[in-house]
């Protein structure tokens, strides 16, 4: 079954706004909620970096890799 998902642009054609069938909203809410993690989940992100460098100059390196 394929779900109807409108879109919303504006006068330049650039996406604003989404419509979605409420059921197709449902499920993604559903799965957002699922999601949600606890303190104990969310230990396993925590931890710290040891730079010997400028922390500025090196986070200022890393971004100009991007370009």
């Amino acid at each position: 079954m394929t779900q109807r998902i409108r879109y919303i642009v504006d006068r330049k054609g650039i996406p604003k706004e989404v419509i979605v069938p409420m059921n197709l909203w449902n499920s993604l809410i559903g799965q957002r909620a699922r999601k949600r993690l606890s303190r104990t989940g969310l230990r396993k992100y925590l931890g710290t970096i040891r730079i010997r460098r400028n922390p500025v100059d090196y986070q200022n390196r890393m971004r100009d890799e991007w370009n």
